[in-house]
């Protein structure tokens, strides 16, 4: 799957990517690790806390900050 992080600060965009997404897909982890959280972005700062599958990501997007522990749940053991 090939995924594009939405512009830097395209906020209009970014409501407007969450506001498409069913419902169903907002409880499928596999959905929001592998398509919403990249194609929202991450920011690139600490990046060792960052999961190394996450890390094509950093910089893009809105740059989205998060402790490591909140996003493991949508991380699959490598």
């Amino acid at each position: 799957m090939n995924i594009t992080p939405l512009p830097s600060g395209d906020i209009e965009g970014t409501i407007r990517f969450i506001q498409e997404i069913p419902f169903e897909k907002l409880q499928d982890a596999a959905y929001i690790e592998h398509v919403m959280l990249p194609t929202l972005g991450f920011n690139n700062e600490i990046l060792e806390e960052f999961p190394v599958s996450l890390l094509p990501w950093c910089g893009h997007g809105n740059t989205l900050s998060n402790s490591r522990n909140t996003l493991c749940p949508y991380q699959r053991k490598t």
